[in-house]
């Protein structure tokens, strides 16, 4: 082992490029990885469902939740499964066996859907699709004494501004209705122009809708023939023809019914700062940073303000990127703090060369430990970031050794080349051994099974590195 640190110890050169480069590619880590909330996990989940509108929870379990499981039952790669039948809706959620393909098992299962005979003939066609973990970064609130429809105008509006916004692509409007024109026959104009209610009917129906009527070919030339007959507005509608008089008159629903714009349901109540608003949820892909995007959005916000409207306003809330901007914050400045007290305690004890290369251990490590979670696919998470400062605490200990080892040489009367080679003789085994006890102690969380394992994965690999490269550079 001497012969190995005295070869090691006298090229300088060596030591001085390995120590530069575990610098030089940890600081291109830390600028390249994304940073997210938690690590992107895609979970070993189907979910599937299929539509029976108007049937209640029992004719649901009965007619479709049933024979999906009977469908299902024995399929390979399904470890478990349960149904859930609802108002008009029947729900399936899987859980792949471990080991499998889980878009193949989606596959399977989605064939088995298809297949399953004697369906009711209202039932939809079954959707199937794989559960992932939709992370939700920052939310936009446009709130404002305002009429509804005019605010969820604004809802959309700054929808797709923020679409237009690079490293943004994931952007929902919550809190509004969907719209509806409501149509309100009136029965005594009903009477007073000899119709019925299905001649309204059949005349709204023909009129909504559009029709191919194919394509004409001419030399050079493709037309094709389309009748745009679908109804936007209540104008519109107002405007259709329900039936001819014999005098050559034209009566339109809006003569016999009161047709306006409105929204289903029952009214929105939706509220923020105790006015009425809309949520602009803005979530993040696998491939985009968070904090990125919640100083997109705010900057947005900020500059949009001025060319609101008047009553309508807007602010940026529920950012969860503040998690991790406080964990980051945390180990920056438990970092410093940590190289301080290491460079003025063992500067007081010992000398200073010894205090400043043990301190040192904290960045090179740090260093060592973004550059090997980069190569591996890693990202800045919760995760990763808890891992960093627990390893805070330990990765000088194995330099703080070694170093009073050679300190104590070196009170011995010995040269500083032959005090590092005796005192890293010395306790170099007991060293490593220390490291690789407390590597053990964090290598099962790497084989935790589920998602959860999947979750926790990260920080061993963090901590090992860190104390991999600590050991390395101590």
């Amino acid at each position: 082992m001497k012969g190995l640190l005295k070869s090691t110890a006298t090229n300088r050169v060596l030591a001085n490029v390995v120590l530069l480069s575990i610098v030089v590619a940890g600081v291109i880590a830390a600028m390249s990885m994304r940073r997210e909330d938690m690590p992107y996990v895609k979970f070993d989940f189907i979910e599937a469902g299929i539509a029976l509108p108007g049937a209640d929870p029992q004719e649901v379990e009965d007619s479709i939740s049933r024979r999906v499981e009977a469908a299902i039952d024995g399929l390979e790669g399904v470890d478990q499964y349960h149904t859930s039948s609802f108002e008009g809706y029947s729900s399936l959620f899987i859980e792949v066996a471990e080991g499998n393909d889980v878009e193949k098992v989606r596959d399977d299962v989605e064939e088995a859907l298809m297949g399953i005979p004697n369906l009711p003939a209202d039932a939809r066609r079954p959707t199937v699709q794989i559960e992932t973990d939709e992370d939700e970064v920052i939310n936009l609130a446009l709130y404002g004494d305002i009429p509804e429809r005019q605010l969820k105008e604004w809802g959309e509006r700054t929808r797709a501004e923020l679409q237009r916004l690079p490293g943004l692509s994931q952007i929902v409007v919550g809190d509004t209705r969907p719209y509806e024109i409501q149509v309100e026959v009136m029965r005594e104009r009903l009477l007073e122009h000899n119709l019925s209610l299905m001649e309204v009917r059949q005349a709204i129906q023909r009129s909504s809708y559009s029709v191919s009527a194919g394509s004409i070919e001419s030399e050079g030339e493709e037309m094709r023939i389309r009748t745009q007959g679908s109804k936007e507005t209540a104008k519109e509608f107002a405007g259709i023809v329900i039936k001819a008089t014999p005098e050559g008159g034209l009566i339109t629903l809006g003569q016999v019914a009161e047709v306006k714009d409105d929204f289903e349901g029952d009214p929105n109540y939706g509220r923020f700062n105790g006015q009425p608003a809309v949520l602009i949820e803005v979530y993040k892909a696998p491939n985009e940073d968070i904090l990125d995007i919640s100083q997109s959005v705010r900057d947005y916000a900020a500059s949009k303000q001025s060319e609101l409207p008047e009553g309508l306003h807007m602010e940026a809330c529920f950012d969860e990127s503040i998690l991790v901007r406080g964990q980051l914050d945390m180990m920056y400045k438990n970092g410093l703090m940590g190289l301080g007290l290491v460079l003025i305690i063992l500067w007081l004890f010992m000398n200073s060369r010894l205090s400043f290369w043990v301190a040192m251990g904290i960045p090179i490590s740090i260093c060592g430990a973004l550059m090997i979670l980069w190569l591996m696919g890693g990202t800045i998470n919760q995760i990763t970031l808890i891992a960093f400062i627990i390893t805070l605490g330990i990765i000088v200990d194995d330099a703080i050794v070694v170093g009073e080892a050679i300190y104590f040489q070196r009170k011995q009367g010995k040269g500083p080349m032959q005090a590092a080679i005796e005192g890293v003789s010395e306790v170099g085994l007991p060293v490593i051994a220390a490291v690789l006890t407390t590597i053990i102690a964090f290598l099962p969380l790497a084989f935790v099974p589920g998602p959860m394992g999947k979750i926790m994965y990260w920080m061993p690999v963090v901590v090992i590195a860190a104390l991999c490269v600590s050991l390395v550079e101590s």
